[in-house]
């Protein structure tokens, strides 16, 4: 993949088209997943709360936090 701040859009798409099918697979794989352990009201709020970091998990008893 090649950096092209005035095309990016295109670039992007271009270096990623070979890879749809494979990334469409994985999307509907995850979203199979999530929707196993939440129902559709939970969803919107586990992300939210994953992306501010202050989802505490029960088997470790530590508020979960990416750092590395």
């Amino acid at each position: 993949m090649h950096a092209d701040p005035l095309n990016y859009e295109k670039s992007f798409t271009t270096d990623m088209l070979p890879n749809k099918n494979g990334i469409i697979n994985l999307a509907n794989d995850q979203s199979g997943i999530i929707t196993q352990h939440l129902d559709h009201s939970e969803i919107q709020q586990a992300f939210e709360l994953f992306g501010q970091g202050v989802i505490f998990d029960e088997r470790r008893g530590t508020v979960h936090k990416m750092d590395g």
